[in-house]
C-alpha cells in the first residue's frame, strides 16, 4: 500500500503567499475605507437635503481614493490638514463616523462640540488638523502646520497643475517657497517636500497634468530656494510619463530638519 503526500512548499514560496495575502488584505481594506466613506456622504447628502443638519455640506463623494490612498501611507502620528471638502480625509486618517455626524448635526458629542460644523471638523488624536474653507484659512493652515513641524519633522505633499493649459505662475511657486521657509523659521522640521502633479483624468476639463520638465524643474527650485529635500510624483495618464515616485533625473541634496 502506498500513501501520496504532498510536497511541502519551500520558504520563498511560503513567503510569497504570505505577501500576496498581505497585499490583498491591503486592497480589501483600502476598498472598504472608501466604500464607508461613500457611504458616510450619502447619509450626510440625505440629512442636508431634508433640512435636518445646520449649515453647509460639501460632499467628498467620488474622491475617496485619494483621502484613502494617502492616509494608507501615513501613521496615526502623522498629521494632515484639509479642505472645505474634508470628510474623506477625517474618515480615511481614523476619525469616528458616530462623532463626525455629532458635530454635524451640531451637537456636544462633535470633534469640535458641535461648533466646527462641516468644514472645520478637527481631531488631533487622530492627526487630523483643523482645514481651512474656501478664501479665508490659509493663515491658519500654514500656522497649525508650523505648530505641527515643530512637534516632529514633517513630509509636505503638494500638489500643482495646468489651468486651462498654463503652469502655475513663478510668482505661485515662489510664494510656496517662502511658506516652507517661515514654517522652518519660526522653528518647524520640514523631513521632505512631495511635488505631485495630475496622475489621472479630473472631472474638471480645463484642469491637467504638468509636464515630466516641469514637475522637475519645480522641484528644482523647491531645492534651491529651501535647501529642503524634495522629490518629484510625475502624471501618470499621459504616454512616456516617467515611473511614479522618487526616482529620476532630480538628484536629492539632503533633508533639512530630518530626523
Amino acid at each position: 500500500m502506498t500513501t501520496a503526500a504532498s510536497k511541502p512548499h519551500s520558504a520563498p514560496e511560503v513567503a510569497q503567499k504570505e505577501l500576496q495575502k498581505e497585499q490583498e488584505n491591503k486592497w480589501l481594506r483600502a476598498y472598504r475605507q472608501m466604500v464607508r466613506i461613500r457611504l458616510f456622504e450619502e447619509q450626510v447628502n440625505e440629512l442636508y437635503t431634508r433640512a435636518l443638519m445646520p449649515g453647509l455640506a460639501h460632499l467628498y463623494s467620488g474622491e475617496e481614493a485619494v483621502a484613502v490612498g494617502i492616509c494608507e501611507a501615513l501613521n496615526l502620528d502623522d498629521y494632515i490638514t484639509s479642505t472645505h471638502r474634508g470628510h474623506g480625509h477625517c474618515l480615511a486618517k481614523g476619525a469616528s463616523p458616530d462623532r463626525m455626524f455629532a458635530e454635524l448635526l451640531g451637537k456636544e458629542a462633535g470633534y469640535c462640540r458641535g461648533k466646527g460644523g462641516s468644514m472645520h471638523i478637527a481631531d488631533p488624536a487622530t492627526g487630523n488638523l483643523i482645514p481651512g474653507d474656501v478664501q479665508s484659512q490659509t493663515r491658519r493652515v500654514l500656522d497649525n502646520i508650523a505648530s505641527a513641524a515643530k512637534k516632529r519633522p514633517l513630509v509636505i505633499q503638494s500638489m500643482f497643475m495646468r489651468i486651462n493649459g498654463d503652469p502655475p505662475p513663478a510668482s505661485e511657486i515662489l510664494a510656496f517657497c517662502d511658506r516652507l521657509n517661515e514654517i522652518v523659521a519660526c522653528g518647524g522640521a520640514i523631513k521632505l517636500v512631495q511635488v505631485y502633479t495630475v496622475a489621472r483624468l479630473p472631472a474638471e476639463s480645463f484642469v491637467s497634468a504638468l509636464t515630466d520638465a516641469e514637475v522637475d524643474q519645480l522641484v528644482a527650485t523647491v531645492r534651491e530656494r529651501t535647501g529642503l529635500a524634495a522629490e518629484p510624483f510625475y502624471g501618470g495618464d499621459k504616454e512616456g510619463s516617467k515611473v511614479q515616485g522618487p526616482k529620476s533625473k532630480v538628484e536629492d541634496n539632503g533633508a533639512a530638519g530630518s530626523s
